[in-house]
Formats: structure tokens, C-alpha cells, sequence
């Protein structure tokens, strides 16, 4: 005897297995964006949080979408799984290039039912490995080929690390003013803009990942000692230039027949260097400032740059008689100036524009 009731297939009920596992992992990570029709090519999108007090979570400005995939056991067992170090995904190609080009971050998901596994990757990263500046290249492609393979990396977990990198890439809009030809992602005068002193552990990070962003390359950390609590002190190298504009020398305000203003002192720096990271925003001891800059001495390294807490200039002078006294170029940068840094590190500024408080900001 046949039923006519309605039949929920193999396919239905598997896809709604794996969005469900979806749904579970990424409920801890942000809020669910959906499409009322599916019309865009694009499964369902995370509004991304962060953890705060009390077990709250703090909505961030990040937002970032998924394609999911799906593979049954029978049709991609374990042991076929792990024989290859990447699973490959048949896409649209239309689709690919419409993802790629998204303004947001589109993630392809794959779930693998036989390892019970969510694997995720960003389709941007996996276009410029796979195919890199040729994909939108005449011939690289045949006119008349509507799908493609693509291959997701199995080391691409969806796990807590992938959910923290998706805070980096954050849309930032090109347009709008420029600061020197250059468009910044944000409106904001990095010469005239000051963030409010960050606590320590954030403003540890920003002043880490400028660094990072110009290619600093630690090789040793030193010992800061017993009396500086919230410091860290390391020998290294910086790959790429790294610049910064002292402050207190940027002209703020118009004269009343000139709108010239006079931009502050410009300074660059490449090479080994001790870096000095004080996190507390009362400056750090003279004698550790002089220790410091005695090491550096000692080591024929030619620059400290010493990244403040604050905004208390004082610091400067403080540096800058340790550095004499040791015939070495000892450069504090305090939060004003590392504003300057963060504001002109478009990544940099995508990744703590929702966690920064500003003390002062002017416009461009």
C-alpha cells in the first residue's frame, strides 16, 4: 500500500542535517543574517560579536557570508577524505567571479559527513591561490565553461581560529577623500585624530599588528624586569618602512587669510631596532629608558622604538636623553602618533575600528 503523503528526500534531510551543524557552530560567533528569497547565490550571513561582561556579546562592525556544500559518506568516504590534502568543490563559475568580487567576505562552506567535518575557506583567498591575477584573464578560462573545481584546503577548519581571522577582513569602502592619493577606508585626518588611550592588552595589540603589517620580524625578547610590569621589550627587524608623524608638530587649526597647515615631522625607519612596548600609560622609568638604550648600544643596533601608552610627552624627552647619552636614536611613539599608524594601515584600521574610542577626531 503507497502513501501519498509528502516525501522529504535523502538530499533535503541531509542539508538540513549539516545547516543545522552550521547554525550550532556558529551561534557563539555572531548573529544570522538571511535573505527572505534566494535569489543571491549566497547561503545565509554572520553578523559577527565579540565576547563582553557578563557573558554578553558586543555586536561588531564585521559581516561575513557563507556558501554551504555538503558531501554524503557514500559519496566521499573518510579514508578518500584524508588520502588528499584539499577536497574539491564543483561551482559556478558566474557564481565564483560574483563572490570574489563581493564588497564582504563570502566563505565556502564544506561539511564531510563521513569525518563529520565543517571545513571553511574565503572564496578571495582561494581564487588568488588557485588562479591569482588570471582569473578575470581572457583565456584562462574556455567562453563557453560554466562550472569549475575548487579546491578547499583541509587544515581550513571551522573553528575558533577561522572565526577570529573573519574580524580582520572587514569590508573597508574605497572611496570617498583621499589622504595623499590614497584611499584610506575611513573619512578620518590621520594627522588630527586621536584615539582614547586603550587598555593595556588592546593597545598591546595594535601597536603588534602595526608592526606586523611592516614586516617586524621578532628574533629575541628581552627580559624587561622585575619593576616595569605591562612591558615587552624584543630585538628585531623591520622589512618594510614604517613611518609615523609626531603631533605635536601638525598644525591644527587655519590661519585667518591662509587655509595652509603645516603637517607635522614625518618620520621613517627600516631595519634592526629594539622594540619597547609599555602598555601602562604612566612612561617608563629613566633608568629603564637608559638600560634600554644601552642594550642597544651594546648590540650596535641603531634605533629603539618605543610605542607609549598615553599622551604624556614627557616620555619623549625621557627617550631622547637616554638616547644621546648612548649615541642612539631612540623614537617614542605615544598614542597620538600610533593614531597616525592605525589610520593609515587600512588593515590595521579594519581590524580595531570597532574597539578603538576616539579623544579627538577631525575629518579629511
Amino acid at each position: 500500500m503507497t502513501s501519498d503523503a509528502p516525501i522529504v528526500g535523502t538530499h533535503d534531510v541531509f542539508e538540513g542535517k549539516y545547516r543545522e551543524r552550521f547554525r550550532r557552530i556558529c551561534s557563539e560567533h555572531g548573529e544570522f543574517i538571511a535573505y527572505e528569497r534566494d535569489r543571491s547565490g549566497i547561503d545565509i550571513g554572520l553578523h559577527l560579536t565579540r565576547p563582553a561582561a557578563g557573558g554578553a556579546r558586543e555586536v561588531t562592525t564585521t559581516r561575513v557570508w557563507f556558501q554551504l556544500k555538503g558531501f554524503h559518506a557514500s559519496t566521499l568516504s573518510r579514508s578518500a577524505f584524508e588520502a588528499k590534502p584539499h577536497v574539491a568543490v564543483r561551482v559556478s563559475l558566474a557564481l565564483l567571479r560574483f563572490w570574489y568580487a563581493s564588497a564582504e567576505p563570502v566563505f565556502l562552506g564544506v561539511y564531510v559527513e563521513s569525518a563529520d567535518t565543517f571545513l571553511a575557506e574565503s572564496v578571495r583567498e582561494i581564487v588568488e591561490r588557485e588562479w591569482g591575477d588570471s582569473f578575470f584573464s581572457e583565456g584562462t578560462f574556455r567562453a563557453d565553461q560554466e562550472h569549475v573545481s575548487v579546491h578547499i584546503d583541509l587544515t581550513s577548519l571551522l573553528d575558533e581560529e577561522l572565526f577570529e581571522r573573519m574580524h580582520t577582513l572587514a569590508a573597508i569602502p574605497l572611496q570617498g577623500p583621499t589622504f595623499r592619493g590614497r584611499h584610506l577606508g575611513h573619512r578620518i585626518d590621520p594627522l588630527r585624530s586621536v584615539i582614547a588611550s586603550p587598555p593595556s592588552g588592546l593597545f598591546q595589540a595594535i601597536c603588534k599588528h602595526i608592526l606586523e603589517l611592516h614586516g617586524y620580524r621578532q628574533a629575541e625578547r628581552i627580559n624587561a624586569g622585575d619593576s616595569e610590569t605591562n612591558v615587552e621589550i624584543s630585538v628585531g627587524r623591520l622589512y618594510s618602512s614604517f613611518e609615523w608623524v609626531y603631533q605635536l608638530t601638525t598644525q591644527f587649526g587655519l590661519d585667518r587669510d591662509d587655509d595652509f597647515r603645516t603637517e607635522g615631522s614625518s618620520q621613517t625607519y627600516q631595519g634592526d631596532c629594539i622594540v619597547c612596548i609599555c602598555s601602562e600609560q604612566a612612561p617608563l622609568a629613566r633608568d629603564t629608558c637608559r638600560r634600554i638604550a644601552s642594550l642597544a648600544s651594546d648590540r650596535r643596533i641603531p634605533r629603539v622604538l618605543a610605542f607609549q601608552n598615553g599622551t604624556d610627552y614627557s616620555a619623549i624627552g625621557t627617550w631622547l636623553a637616554a638616547g644621546r647619552e648612548f649615541s642612539v636614536d631612540c623614537a617614542p611613539l605615544l598614542v597620538p602618533e600610533i593614531t597616525y599608524c592605525l589610520l593609515t594601515s587600512t588593515a590595521a584600521y579594519g581590524r580595531f575600528r570597532d574597539q578603538v574610542t576616539w579623544s579627538v577626531m577631525n575629518y579629511l
